[in-house]
């Protein structure tokens, strides 16, 4: 994986005036985590599971609310432990299903579906807070959260960049720091647009489906048995 400075002494060779000074250590670095922010975003959007993380998010008798992980941008999936499986070391978890807004019917919604009341069944979030339906009562257990971490910017010359994975990561987040360098410059950028438009149709091609063996499939959720949905 890259390096801050292998990104940077690649900026630097690619943009002619850099040697110069023209865009100095300090302003190279911050184009090249520009640049990387946008890998970050547009991976995340495009991509399946190439950056996740993985939490567990302890509920708490009587609330509802909680707060979300300080580096949380995006959410991939909620799970809740079964109702069957919930007592034990190694609990059996089932997706939460979102609750949209037009659905809320007070913090008690659920409570009346399957067989243990006041289970954690579904939630919204709303800005940096998770609301859990319905308000969870008596040992509420963990949920299980897969998410979508914020990029951290590199800022010592040795820091790794998480997205140097497969070929044309490490190109993009470079061109992308020289081309907004060379606006700048206000020096001609279409050369190494079409270049960044050729990569990016690499990345793109590549990131469709990461699992050969098996692509990805709809589940049809109203035909699993009720046991595995609540």
């Amino acid at each position: 994986m890259a390096t801050l400075l292998d990104l940077r002494t690649r900026f630097y060779n690619r943009f002619d005036s850099g040697q110069a000074g023209y865009v100095g250590t300090d302003e190279a670095n911050s184009l090249i985590n520009e640049g990387a922010r946008h890998l970050h975003n547009w991976v995340v959007s495009e991509a399946e599971y190439y950056i996740w993380k993985e939490t567990t998010l302890p509920l708490i008798t009587d609330q509802s609310d909680y707060a979300l992980p300080a580096d949380f941008q995006k959410l991939l999936k909620l799970f809740a432990p079964q109702v069957a499986s919930a007592i034990g070391p190694t609990p059996r978890w089932r997706p939460m299903e979102r609750l949209m807004p037009e659905e809320y019917r007070g913090q008690n919604y659920g409570v009346d579906i399957g067989q243990v009341p006041h289970r954690a069944r579904a939630y919204m979030m709303m800005g940096q807070t998770l609301r859990v339906f319905p308000v969870p009562k008596t040992n509420p257990g963990n949920l299980l959260m897969w998410y979508v971490p914020q990029y951290v910017d590199l800022v010592a010359d040795t820091d790794v960049s998480e997205l140097s994975n497969d070929p044309g990561w490490d190109e993009f987040i470079v061109n992308q720091a020289v081309i907004a360098a060379r606006i700048k410059e206000e020096s001609d950028i279409t050369p190494l647009q079409a270049r960044q438009t050729q990569i990016m149709q690499m990345i793109q091609q590549s990131m469709i489906n990461r699992d050969m063996g098996k692509h990805s499939h709809i589940v049809d959720v109203e035909a699993l048995p009720c046991s595995d949905i609540w």
